[in-house]
């Protein structure tokens, strides 16, 4: 089982594409939820972690040499075992995102999910409504971020203000466990500030992108 699926059933699948419909009811808009395990695999920092580790035990076997006043049975070959040991120990601890979100780096981190965020866009064709009244919701759970992009049509009507509350409602309801109703909440958020940007539906509006939230890793 993925991480996306632990954390949304089918059933919430359901109610958010319910939500989605019922956002874009009345609206020329079309909003797609796309939820993914992570933005990127972050290789780097497992070797990050295993130069640190060992790094430390190379460290603590300089300070010893040097400093220490007691003696231990602690050859050459006792320390190389040991950096390897801990070496391996970084590497694998790594695999738990804690870790891995400290050594990537806010920033790292953010350029990622963005870079992913479009991607997404680009994949998913949110770009291919008619008056470019997309909006991609993009969640990305390894490295807790969200990003909200809305579509030339509406990025020159709507606030940029309006993106950034539905972003903080999803960290929101992520932190308070309610990963479910923390999207819901958002869809309809992205509904009203279309609602408000004046996008109503046209008579020969049709449902031009799918409303289930797409799922990756």
């Amino acid at each position: 089982m993925t991480a996306v699926e632990r954390l949304f059933s089918e059933d919430d699948r359901r109610r958010i594409g319910e939500a989605v419909r019922e956002a874009e009811r009345g609206t020329s808009g079309e909003i797609v939820v796309v939820i993914a395990a992570a933005a990127d695999e972050h290789a780097e920092t497992y070797w990050r972690s295993a130069c640190l580790l060992a790094g430390l035990v190379m460290l603590a076997d300089i300070g010893y040499r040097h400093y220490a006043t007691f003696w231990l049975a602690w050859s050459a070959d006792a320390v190389w075992v040991a950096m390897l040991a801990a070496g391996l120990l970084g590497f694998f601890a790594a695999s738990w995102p804690p870790v891995r979100r400290a050594l990537a780096g806010r920033e790292r981190l953010s350029r990622r999910v963005r870079r992913a965020a479009e991607a997404a866009f680009t994949r998913e064709r949110v770009f291919e409504t008619r008056d470019r009244t997309g909006i991609l919701v993009f969640l990305s759970l390894l490295e807790r971020q969200v990003v909200v992009l809305p579509d030339a049509g509406i990025a020159a009507k709507a606030p940029e203000s309006a993106w950034t509350g539905v972003v903080d409602e999803i960290v929101l309801g992520m932190k308070a466990g309610r990963p479910t109703e923390a999207l819901v909440t958002a869809v309809r958020s992205c509904g009203d500030t279309l609602r408000a940007a004046g996008f109503s539906s046209r008579p020969d509006d049709a449902n031009e992108l799918p409303d289930l939230p797409k799922t990756a890793g």
